[in-house]
């Protein structure tokens, strides 16, 4: 029931994701894609078939010529007349008179002697159709040509008689066929005096077939295509479980929600953890795709499959259906990351399909493994097998195999191999999840721990513990390509435990092995020896380093789900998730989806879904990683509310976090346990001692010494060293009492942390107990000379072209190692030229006349109908006779018997067999019931109460039985031999045009694939912020673009010349060749550029080649169809015009178009080169090659001078007005302001007046100013949303301030004015570090090129000296650790030797140990320079800065560090640990807090105490004062550890610490005071204002996949 209820809740999760959260898209795959397929499929039998109608039409007159030409349709107003040179005869008399009926009838008339010329009268289209109704080819008469009687053809589009319809008597034949014919016959009847031609002659047609029989017959021939080739096509109707659910799962998977569920799931047995989420994935997705199945195979049964049962079908389906979602599952299980999971798994699906289905003739053996190994196979060859049955027109036996079919493995077979599937793959998928993704449940053992001796329960237990990561099998056996990585000891031997109710935290370095004690503990991770041991009994909460949580579910419903997975055996009351919900402080975002939150506050339902469901033991890895201290706050409070109820186990890089929150710490190093305690515990022992520092050492008299105290004497300088706390307070109470200033400092966590930490000292950092404590700040007030330890060259403004042969040089250095994307993109054109060469090399060039443009039309197909006919006749009494065999024998063959006539009943015609009836009902009697026999027509020569009658069969070639029907009844009526042929129209299509065709498709869709590959790396330094920081650099826009146009058009220029050159040089059939060159030039040229373009917008490499593809591709697709539906359907006198319209339009946007236009022209495809009858006299004419060539010229400028405008328009000036906010009352604002406008202001390296930003209604920066003077380090601070981000993008002019917004100047320099100029003075290390393709020394290099430095050979060695990066100079720069590419960073912005440098978060990801080794080497570059660090980190800035401000928009405060303490928070926290703890008891503790709050007015003591440990805060002033003190910070503290030290033995404190306020306490105050909300809480009604006015094509519901 448990294991139900887990599986249950975690379906349910699924389901909502992507039904209600993801419907549009989830609507498409799981129920429109299948139907829409199989409905497709299903009345695709019919997109091949003509739209027909069979069965006996209904007797009805032959129309007159005028209302056939009247009827007639798309603009067919002339009837061509060939007299074959033949005038002043019979012919002409003949043509005479039907021209005379044409014209009478409105419609024109034209003569013409050869039939050559037919191609420019009635010039057709590809669709087979003209301007002419039709003509009529003469070649003899009696008394004219050869032959001695009348011969002629009727000629008309070839595009008619495609279909029949025998309900409707305005089919062709009967429109543009038998009026013209009988209008020639009666004419040709006429000239004969007394002729007895009938005025009337009656049609009606007939089919083989009747109706029914025509549409089953359809159908068993549409089977074939599924057993040839179409059953494939299926597998597209379940495709889209086969893309959607291994996206979904491999995005659970890559961002660790796998991992968490497993960690936090209670179960009875390890792998239960698994097979709850596999099977809720297989589960959900089931459900949602069957519906789809369900409809799919009742359509199918509908529309195809007619003899198969329902039950068969939907069963089918059904069973495929979960069979291939459970493969689909297994697919899944390949994949860490999402991105290509769905669309690989698809693919990989259908070529399985399409295996089975090429596969020729399998045999049972081939069918059998195929279809039990794989679902596609099985699927596809039961859809063949049940195709096999309806093609005999049978329903599907599932027990016997049909027939025809080659493998005898019956339909059971098949289902028996589904229902295998089905329970095999998940299986199997487990398996291979486990292997290759390490999705584990760990060894650890879940039992409740007590200790016996003294009674304190322990949460988790350690023992000798050892974790050791081994390649994989996998990769040791592919050791031969590359050595595996050596074996990694990540913890070696550890023994810890934690306490029930405590905090413990767990430092070190990264690699020391505290996230890997972490995963072990949550069971998310194996370990190699050793024990652990977890009391799970009240359930184990876990939140990773990095926020893992469903953008789609809202916050309540996170909560839920994770109460429902952890607490399965009881439901949590809903007031319990409300109550939860408001301790994490995320009521007001209750029902918002968790990607609309801020950082913060995903970090704050990470926690609360650790801590739902009662977790007694919880493990957080990284606290408050990446959030400001407003929201670190907020998650403190969380944390030490739980405090006591829970055991945590934590980690974190930031000290001061572990020093507050902690009630023991546990500092590895290297895999080791290097110590553990309470914080106090670990400062008394591994601290450095305290400090007692002199202020005024000249004016005394005499320095006094203390016994047991090491005196240090500096110039101006006296320092007291003391070991312990009770020599510390000997100290101060002499001083005191002499009343001596002093500052004392006691031991740190940071001195203990460095005294520890092997990694620290690793990295050549000594371990000095003043390290940190002297800060940056006290180096030097005015501007000093470069020391000779960092002997940096300073730089200039270099020229344009000089940037742009720097940036062309840096380009040739990525390209070592990075050659790939151009080898492709080289080898391409010349590759597809010299393959698709080969389809024209035989081929000469194509003319303009008729002739040389058109492929002549054979006439096959009528005399192969002459010659298989069989016809009916009647009356029998007028067949027969010498005279009847005399019209006739000029015609047929003569007959091999020697009689005419065989019976009474049948007679020939020549070796033409015709049956004789009596009467015209039996003559349509014999029709009817011999549809079959009778071919091409029925002959009834009309009687005393009937008119003359043809009975033609329309089934297929309804034009060629009606002319030879007719020219038979009208021989006999006529009683004079017309030979009549019909013949179509020639089409305007060369023979060489089909291969000129796929010349086009295939060379235009090669040319599709190389562009995007030109954007790859654009792209890729746009994302890395590499180009933002080279124009940081001062390089200028257009040197950058020129740099990589000039790059890459060097490596397009030679393939496309090697292209053009292949196609001229192998084929005689290009019209003026020579032209290609420049015109596959300028392409190239062009859609690189657009590829430049789409890099701007697109959201990754991949994206960016896949835009550029699709682009060009979109282009080719668009033009091609385009031109097609033209030429189909455009009036054939347009034809021309209408082709250049759309060129024009098209091309102007596409550039493909413009390669498709040249193309085409080269190979004078459909005639695009000729001028009427004529070639193109001037090839450089706009409707030859000048226009293409023109529009990419165009183009190019166009797209460079767009993409270069992009990238530099954004450092205008920008129209936003900013709404300004209340002024911030503040003397130190005030005196700040007056200074940076003020004379003294103007010697500042980096001065920001006024500077003001607005984006749209929203003000980010309003109205702030500051100064940063030489030598000085000034910390920008502000929550997140605070507006610093926007400040540092200003400061570098990456954005411009808003209109009348202010000004940053830069050694003088406005960055507005003269940004580049100004961006020389400035250096940048930017937040994320922007790392290119090169090694460390080719990055220094590079920009000492930028920055103009003299000599680059002696700059890039010393700047990496200042660094330390002496062992990393010729290391590619992206393997270096995160340490030391923050490093290069900083390297790169002291290139130049920039006067004003840029910190922003410098030591951002590094951890505790890395960041103290940055801010090291960030101590010797103060010097001389203007300094401006942002960071999130208070212990940073209190280490760096000498001044900082604090903003929310406006600067809230501002001031040295020590003035912003005073000012802000004269506040001492003490943290007290009792000689009995872990075991003190209760009364003893109160005894403590009692103390404490009698002895100092206003200390606040936290009300819980956990294993004998108290914290406590107060006022400065609430120390008592000794005689001589003085009242301040530095001597309130003082005192109080003298009261501490003297009363340690009476209140049996063993350890004790005194701490000043920090930046940190100082910033919560100021925020506090001006009321600033956390990111995310304070623009709820924007938000929501904003989702509420967002268009329904924008929703990310309508367009998630």
């Amino acid at each position: 029931m448990v294991l139900y209820t887990q599986i249950r809740a975690l379906t349910e999760k699924t389901l909502k994701i992507i039904i209600t959260r993801h419907f549009v898209s989830t609507l498409y795959s799981a129920l429109v894609l299948p139907i829409i397929l199989s409905v497709y499929l299903g009345i695709g039998q019919k997109f091949t078939q003509p739209n027909d109608k069979f069965g006996i039409g209904s007797p009805s007159d032959i129309i007159s010529l005028e209302s056939a030409l009247s009827k007639s349709a798309g603009g067919r107003d002339t009837v061509v007349f060939v007299n074959s040179g033949h005038t002043g005869g019979n012919i002409e008399h003949v043509i005479g008179s039907v021209s005379d009926i044409v014209e009478g009838a409105g419609k024109h008339a034209t003569i013409i002697k050869d039939e050559s010329d037919l191609g420019y009268n009635c010039q057709s289209t590809i669709r087979g159709t003209s301007n002419c109704f039709g003509a009529v080819v003469f070649y003899s008469s009696p008394d004219e040509g050869h032959g001695g009687f009348w011969n002629y053809t009727l000629r008309a589009d070839g595009g008619l008689g495609n279909s029949f319809q025998t309900d409707k008597d305005d089919n062709d034949a009967q429109i543009y066929a038998l009026p013209l014919q009988r209008a020639v016959d009666s004419a040709i009847a006429g000239l004969e005096s007394g002729s007895a031609f009938p005025k009337t002659t009656q049609q009606y047609p007939y089919t083989e077939l009747t109706e029914d029989e025509r549409q089953a017959e359809v159908r068993r021939k549409y089977q074939s295509s599924f057993i040839k080739y179409l059953s494939v096509a299926f597998i597209m109707g379940l495709i889209g479980v086969c893309y959607h659910m291994p996206g979904f799962i491999a995005t659970e998977r890559e961002k660790g929600i796998s991992q968490l569920i497993d960690a936090m799931m209670p179960t009875s047995k390890g792998w239960h953890r698994q097979f709850a989420r596999l099977i809720s994935h297989h589960n959900a997705f089931t459900i949602t795709y069957m519906p789809g199945w369900i409809v799919a195979s009742v359509v199918t049964r509908v529309t195809i499959w007619t003899n198969t049962s329902f039950g068969i079908m939907i069963i089918f389906f059904i069973l495929s259906g979960i069979a291939i979602t459970s493969m689909s599952l297994l697919g899944a299980s390949f994949f860490k990351k999402a991105q290509l999971s769905g669309v690989v798994t698809a693919v990989i699906w259908i070529v399985l399909g399409i295996v089975a289905q090429v596969i020729p003739h399998p045999n049972t053996g081939t069918v059998a493994v195929l279809s039990l190994l794989f679902t596609p196979c099985n699927f596809v060859y039961f859809v063949i097998y049940i195709a096999r049955f309806e093609q005999d027109g049978k329903a599907t036996n599932l027990i016997h195999a049909p027939s025809s079919a080659t493998s005898s493995l019956p339909g059971i077979v098949h289902w028996i191999f589904f229902i295998i599937q089905m329970v095999v793959y998940p299986f199997i998928a487990a398996f291979i999840e486990q292997t290759l993704h390490g999705v584990s449940t760990g060894t650890r053992s879940s039992t409740s721990l007590t200790d016996p001796a003294s009674g304190v329960v322990e949460a988790v237990r350690i023992d000798n513990m050892t974790k050791i990561y081994k390649p994989s099998l996998l990769r040791k056996f592919f050791s031969f390509v590359s050595p595996p990585r050596p074996e990694v000891v990540a913890v070696d031997n550890l023994t810890l435990t934690a306490k029930k109710g405590e905090i413990l935290a767990l430092l070190g370095a990264n690699g020391s092995g505290k996230s890997t004690t972490l995963d072990v503990i949550a069971g998310i991770s194996d370990f190699t020896r050793g024990n652990i041991s977890v009391d799970t009994s009240g359930g184990l909460g876990f939140a990773p380093q990095q926020n893992v949580l469903w953008d789609e579910l809202t916050v309540e419903e996170h909560i839920r789900l994770f109460s429902r997975i952890k607490n399965p055996r009881r439901k949590t009351p809903e007031t319990e998730i409300a109550t939860l919900i408001d301790a994490i402080g995320l009521r007001s975002k209750a029902k918002a989806w968790s990607k609309t939150l801020s950082g913060g506050q995903k970090r704050k339902l990470q926690l609360g879904m650790m801590l739902i469901g009662g977790s007694s033991v919880c493990c957080v890895d990284e606290v408050s990683s990446g959030i400001d201290p407003l929201s670190r706050r907020k998650i403190w409070d969380i944390l030490l509310k739980e405090r006591g109820s829970r055991t945590i186990i934590m980690t974190t890089h930031f000290l001061d976090e572990a020093d507050l929150l902690a009630d023991n710490i546990a500092i590895l190093s290297k895999g080791t346990l290097r110590a553990e305690g309470s914080s106090a515990q670990l400062k008394d022992t591994f601290g450095s001692g305290y400090r007692i520092h002199l202020l005024d050492p000249r004016s005394l008299d005499a320095v006094p010494d203390f016994e047991g105290v090491t005196k240090k004497i500096a110039t101006n300088n006296v320092t007291y060293v003391a070991s312990s706390s009770d020599q510390a307070a000997k100290v101060i109470r002499a001083l005191e009492t002499a009343g001596i200033p002093y500052r004392s400092s006691g031991p740190t966590i940071e001195d203990v942390f460095l005294h520890l930490a092997e990694e620290v000292h690793g990295d050549g950092l000594q371990q000095k107990s003043d390290m940190v404590h002297e800060k940056v700040t006290k180096l030097a007030s005015e501007v000093p000379t470069i020391s000779d330890s960092l002997p940096l060259l300073s730089g200039r403004q270099i020229g344009m072209i000089q940037q742009t042969g720097v940036l062309i040089r840096k380009r040739f250095t990525v390209f070592k190692t990075n050659w790939l994307p151009y080898a492709a993109a080289f080898l391409v054109p010349i590759i597809a030229a010299a393959v698709i060469q080969i389809l024209i090399r035989n081929d000469d060039a194509v003319g303009c006349s008729p002739t040389q443009r058109s492929s002549h039309s054979s006439n096959n197909d009528f005399f192969k109908l002459l010659d298989t006919a069989h016809l009916v006749g009647g009356p029998s009494s007028q067949f027969g006779g010498s005279s009847l065999e005399g019209l006739f024998k000029p015609i047929l063959p003569k007959q091999t018997t020697s009689s005419t006539k065989r019976d009474a009943s049948t007679t020939s015609l020549g070796n033409v067999t015709v049956d004789l009836v009596s009467s015209l009902s039996s003559f349509e009697d014999f029709v009817e019931n011999n549809r079959r026999t009778v071919t091409p027509a029925g002959l009834w020569l009309g009687d005393s109460n009937s008119s003359p009658m043809l009975a033609f069969k329309a089934d297929n070639f309804s034009m060629y039985s009606a002319v030879i029907g007719q020219s038979f009844l009208n021989t006999i009526l006529a009683n004079t031999t017309i030979v009549t042929e019909y013949k179509e129209f020639d089409y305007p299509v060369a023979p060489s045009t089909g291969r000129g065709l796929q010349l086009v498709v295939y060379f235009a869709v090669a040319c599709s694939i190389f562009p995007g590959l030109f954007g790859l790396y654009p792209n890729t330094e746009r994302l890395r912020n590499i180009r933002s920081l080279q124009y940081s650099s001062g390089v200028r826009t257009l040197p950058v673009w020129a740099a990589h146009l000039l790059f890459d058009f060097g490596i397009i220029l030679l393939p496309m010349i090697f292209a053009a050159m292949i196609f001229v040089v192998s084929s005689d059939s290009w019209y003026h060749g020579g032209y290609l060159f420049p015109i596959f030039i300028f392409y190239g040229l062009t859609t690189i550029i657009i590829s430049y373009f789409i890099s701007l917008i697109a959201a990754s490499p991949m994206a960016t080649y896949a835009l550029t593809s699709v682009v060009q591709g979109l282009g080719f697709a668009i033009y091609l169809i385009a031109y097609l539906f033209i030429l189909t359907y455009s009036p054939a006198a347009n034809t021309g015009r209408d082709v250049l319209i759309a060129h024009w339009v098209i091309a102007i946007v596409f550039p493909t178009g413009s390669l498709i236009r040249t193309l085409m022209v080269g190979q004078n495809i459909f005639s695009t080169t000729c001028d009427n009858d004529q070639l193109q006299a001037n090839p450089a004419a706009l409707v030859a090659y000048g226009g293409p060539l023109l529009y990419l010229i165009l183009q190019s400028i166009f797209w460079f001078t767009i993409v270069v405008w992009v990238e530099s328009g954004a450092g205008r000036y920008t129209p936003e007005k900013a709404k300004a906010s209340p002024e911030i009352d503040d003397p130190e604002i005030a005196e700040e302001l007056l200074r940076v406008d003020g004379a003294e202001g103007q010697s500042d390296g980096l001065r920001i007046a006024h500077l003001t930003k607005a984006f749209g209604k929203n003000t980010a920066v309003d109205n702030v100013s500051f100064g940063v003077k030489h030598g000085e380090v000034f910390a920008l601070l502000g929550p997140n949303g605070a507006g610093k981000s926007t400040t540092i993008s200003l400061i570098r002019g990456d954005i411009a301030p808003s209109r009348n917004g202010g000004d940053v100047f830069i050694e003088n320099i406005s960055i507005t004015k003269r940004r580049a100029a100004a961006r020389a003075n400035l250096g940048v290390c930017p937040q994320f570090d922007a790392i290119d393709n090169m090694t460390v020394s080719e990055h220094l290099c590079h920009y000492s090129h930028l920055r103009g430095i003299s000599n680059v050979d002696h700059q890039v060695p010393a700047v990496i000296r200042a660094v330390g990066l002496e062992a990393y100079s010729d290391v590619m720069a992206h393997t270096l650790s995160g340490g030391n590419k923050r490093k290069l960073s900083l390297g790169i912005a002291l290139t130049g030797n920039p006067p004003v440098i840029l910190l922003d978060e410098p030591s951002s990801g590094l951890d505790a140990a890395a960041k103290r080794i940055m801010w090291r080497t960030l101590e010797t570059i103060v010097p001389g320079r203007s300094i401006l660090l942002t960071t999130h980190s208070m212990e940073e800035a209190d280490a760096l800065a000498n001044r900082a401000g604090i903003m929310a928009r406006r600067m809230l405060a501002l001031g040295s560090t020590e003035k912003l303490r005073h000012r802000f928070g004269d506040t001492l926290h003490v943290h007290l640990v009792s000689k009995t703890a872990p075991h003190s008891s209760a009364a003893e503790m109160e005894a403590l807090r009692v103390w404490v709050l009698n002895n100092f007015s206003g200390a606040t003591v936290e009300q819980e105490t956990y294993h004998g440990q108290m914290r406590f805060s107060m006022p400065s002033s609430a120390v008592p004062m000794l005689v001589g003190s003085s009242n301040t910070t530095e001597s309130a503290r003082g005192r109080l550890l003298i009261m501490l030290e003297e009363q340690k033995d009476y209140l049996g404190v063993a350890h004790y610490s005194v701490s000043p306020t920090t930046l940190n306490e100082v910033f919560l105050s100021i925020v506090g005071k001006h009321d600033v909300q956390e990111e995310g809480y304070n623009r709820v009604e924007e938000r929501t204002a904003s989702q509420e006015k967002r268009p329904w094509w924008k929703s990310k519901t309508l367009w998630a996949f």
